[in-house]
């Protein structure tokens, strides 16, 4: 990865942990800040030139092994 998108990067990473994505404590401030981080996650996707939907899919199939599992 050449080294100008790695500066491109680290900013948009470390921005996040200052960022009040959960500010409230209903549950549309919480559907709220999951839509922002995901679109965070989309912007992030997009600048490494990661196929969004592909990663979407494999989260899914993550996502459905560990809930299987933690029954």
């Amino acid at each position: 990865m050449p080294t100008s998108r790695i500066r491109q990067i680290r900013p948009i990473s470390g921005g996040c942990y200052g960022y009040p994505y959960l500010d409230g404590e209903s549950a549309d401030d919480f559907e709220s800040a999951l839509a922002d981080l995901f679109a965070d996650l989309r912007h992030l996707a997009d600048l490494l030139g990661v196929d969004w939907g592909e990663a979407e899919y494999r989260g899914q199939g993550y996502h459905g092994e560990e809930a299987v599992a933690s029954r």
